[in-house]
């Protein structure tokens, strides 16, 4: 149940552009599916720079699955994480690790980069393994794709055609470009140096040896301030590398690139003069110290198209705050290996890649998110988020916050098949939600299934009181509303026609909107009703953005006077012509209770779904 029929299925001809940790991960995956893969970096090789990198349960048990040789990759083993006080160094919050594996089956590793990469790099290439061995172009820089034909060109004139394209350039993607989207990003409020500390240096200086701890130790990050170090211990223990957050205005690197030469220890110390003597002293004998850019880029409303897919930092660049950017990438990969299996792939790429896509964007955006939150609070970086008895703890909302549960529980493979038996409009009968089982607990008071679980997408409950939308037309597209995203769209007066644009993007892409009727419509006046108006005019697939869309469009405007009474309210006064007027219309009549989620039109467009209980047989849920 939940595969697709294998009988269309064929050997793919695939090129990833990007030989790094997510480049060779998904040349892993994909040639254990049965599939050709080249590899194309543009650089004179496949090498990652940098210094740590953590690799969690979620993204081990891959590297496991693939058969990765990770000893390979001399990683430490992390014990616990260890929150101290910026001025002292004693513990504030300790979260430890010491039951980790028994509870999620894989330990949490900490490799250098260039361990990491190459351990995956070898299991790409090898002969050893299951599928052919991928190859690996260097001095290839991507210069363009045709989607039409499937056909790369490179800087160096080169070209080549192939029936899947994969974008795992990084934050810099050209394939992200080549495929519609145009990042809005932003410097972020922080700055950051990176330092190396060898731990023969440190012991030799008389300091502390940070490598006993087996920990990820982080000093300050609380009270909402900028300022923050991070110890990473990798090498087996024999390397500290050291991240130094502090705010953009102290030293703005931005312009910046990694790889420059390296800045001198003064310019590393300075922003930190009342810091934990003990580190400080690690931080004076630091060596290749490199300015790391940070960059915040808004959630893409898409990952594919046509033939082309986007992984890792290319799909979903997110702030370093919650340690899963290589995990992320790795999950990535995994889902093209799945998906692109014999078990599940019908032949179709296109196809394919909107099931990729409904089922990584969403998880990948929620870390991103947690992660921009955990730049200033380390109590809503993942572990300590579960500290809520620290004297200094707090987050921005305990029903949002990310936890270790939500990451290591995840179950892709429950995941993809409720994602294609929704597509199928078969039921799906597993007692998984969206990969998590239900009934796990989250957070304190936070179970998926129940009503306040932000990861049930909008599945119905009895115990919310309020039955959701369902959508009808046709089957695949049966998801239903999410109110917290519904609310926390309207409640944003200059945004809110266009993420409902942004968050109807894949149902926009599959109906045949083009890119520029999208980007009309992000940019007039209705926002949002356009986006659903074009949608709609080509077939009866309602938007997936918000599953009331229909009452705000039609309704909002008086057209089947689905909604028609008036609502009192200065905020909706005040919002700008269009959909968020409409979406904030709407919504006072949800909260007052004037109208339930389930209303029905008068042109039965939409109908109350029947009364479901989360854990039970349903149709589908929404993603939010």
């Amino acid at each position: 149940m939940g595969s697709i029929p294998a009988a269309g299925w064929k050997e793919l001809d695939v090129g990833v552009i990007g030989g790094g940790i997510g480049g060779m991960s998904v040349a892993i995956a994909l040639r254990r599916a049965g599939h050709k893969v080249t590899i194309y970096e543009r650089n004179d090789f496949a090498g990652e720079v940098g210094a740590s990198v953590s690799c969690a349960a979620n993204g081990t048990r891959w590297l496991h699955e693939w058969g990765v040789d990770v000893a390979k990759g001399d990683p430490v083993i992390l014990k616990s994480l260890i929150n101290r006080d910026w001025k002292t160094g004693e513990p504030v919050s300790v979260y430890s690790l010491d039951d980790y594996e028994k509870r999620w089956g894989y330990v949490y590793n900490m490799f250098h980069r260039q361990y990491m990469h190459g351990m995956l790099k070898d299991t790409a290439l090898q002969d050893e393994g299951r599928g052919t061995p991928a190859k690996l172009l260097v001095h290839h820089k991507c210069k363009s794709i045709d989607l039409g034909a499937g056909r790369v060109g490179f800087e160096n004139g080169y070209s080549a055609t192939h029936d899947l394209i994969i974008g795992a350039d990084g934050i810099g993607s050209a394939v992200r470009g080549f495929i519609g989207i145009r990042p809005e990003k932003r410097p972020a409020e922080s700055s950051c140096l990176h330092a190396n500390v060898l731990t023969e240096d440190a012991i030799k200086a008389g300091l502390v040896d940070y490598s006993q701890d087996s920990a990820l130790e982080y000093w300050g990050g609380q009270e909402g301030k900028w300022d923050k170090i991070v110890l990473s211990p990798c090498n087996g223990g024999k390397l500290l590398s050291y991240y130094c957050f502090f705010p953009r205005e102290v030293g703005d690197y931005v312009n910046q690139a990694w790889g420059v030469e390296d800045r001198p220890v003064e310019e590393l110390l300075a922003p930190f003069p009342e810091l934990d003597k003990q580190v400080r002293a690690h931080l004076a004998i630091g060596k290749d110290i490199q300015p790391w850019r940070l960059w915040m880029h808004d959630p893409y409303p898409y990952i594919h198209k046509s033939m082309v897919c986007l992984l890792g930092d290319a799909g979903h660049p997110m702030m370093p705050h919650q340690s899963q950017g290589a995990c992320m990438a790795i999950e990535d990969a995994a889902a093209l290996g799945i998906l692109f299996d014999p078990k599940y792939f019908n032949g179709d790429v296109a196809e394919t890649l909107e099931v990729y896509n409904t089922v990584r964007l969403p998880r990948a955006t929620r870390v991103q998110a947690a992660a921009a939150r955990a730049a200033y609070n380390i109590n809503e970086r993942i572990g300590f988020s579960n500290n809520t008895n620290t004297s200094t703890y707090k987050v921005a909302d305990e029903k949002e916050k990310l936890t270790i549960e939500e990451m290591n529980a995840y179950d892709m493979y429950r995941d993809i098949e409720q994602v294609i038996a929704q597509r199928q409009g078969t039921p799906f009968t597993q007692k998984f939600i969206r990969g998590l089982p239900v009934g796990l607990e989250l957070s304190p008071g936070v179970i998926v299934g129940h009503a306040h679980d932000p990861t049930s997408r909008g599945a119905a409950s009895e115990e919310a009181g309020k039955p959701v939308v369902w959508l009808p037309n046709p089957p695949s597209s049966r998801l239903a509303l999410t109110l917290p995203l519904f609310h926390s769209l309207i409640n944003d007066r200059h945004r809110g026609g266009d993420e409902i644009c942004s968050a109807a993007q894949p149902h926009l892409t599959s109906a045949g909107v083009s890119l520029e009727e999208r980007s009309q419509a992000k940019s007039g006046r209705n926002g949002g009703r356009q986006c659903f108006m074009q949608a709609k005019a080509r077939t009866q697939t309602v938007v997936e953005a918000i599953a009331v869309t229909p009452l705000l469009v039609d309704g909002a405007d008086g057209a089947d006077g689905a909604v028609e009474r008036p609502i009192s309210n200065a905020n909706c006064a005040n919002m700008s012509p269009g959909g968020p007027q409409g979406l904030c219309r709407c919504s006072e009549l949800l909260r007052r209770d004037q109208i339930r989620p389930g209303f029905s039109r008068k042109s039965s467009n939409l109908s109350r779904s029947p009364g479901r209980v989360v854990g039970e047989t349903m149709p589908a849920v929404k993603k939010g």
